[in-house]
């Protein structure tokens, strides 16, 4: 509602699928979708997003390599310490469990990268 002309999209494996259909119908938007790509399709498809939200993982170290605008969940401070993304532009939100991320948080960080 906040950002209408963004798309979202969760992805992983097919491995992943049920989890992501779930997480997808609870979005229950138009504008939100789930992906299945494999590892080079996902490079890819990385290197054309306008900003990456994940977790701690892989992604966040790949949207690096492209200097995308990334936010980022940590466990702890420690971890986004020694694995804070690379990129020029990130937002680290610290929370011990990823659903206490709120919406009103992830606007924030939409608002401090300047995304639109």
């Amino acid at each position: 509602e906040q950002l209408p002309n963004m798309m979202l999209f969760s992805s992983g494996s097919e491995n992943d699928s049920e989890r992501i259909e779930q997480l997808v119908s609870k979005i229950n938007k138009s504008n939100c979708k789930g992906i299945y790509l494999d590892l080079m399709d996902y490079v890819a498809f990385l290197a054309g997003a306008s900003c990456i939200i994940s977790p701690d993982s892989g992604p966040v170290h790949i949207a690096s390599v492209f200097n995308k605008p990334v936010i980022a969940f940590y466990k702890s401070y420690e971890k986004l310490v020694h694995w804070h993304p690379l990129s020029a532009r990130y937002v680290a939100i610290l929370k011990d469990n990823i659903s206490e991320i709120t919406k009103e948080e992830l606007i924030k960080a939409f608002q401090l990268l300047k995304i639109q």
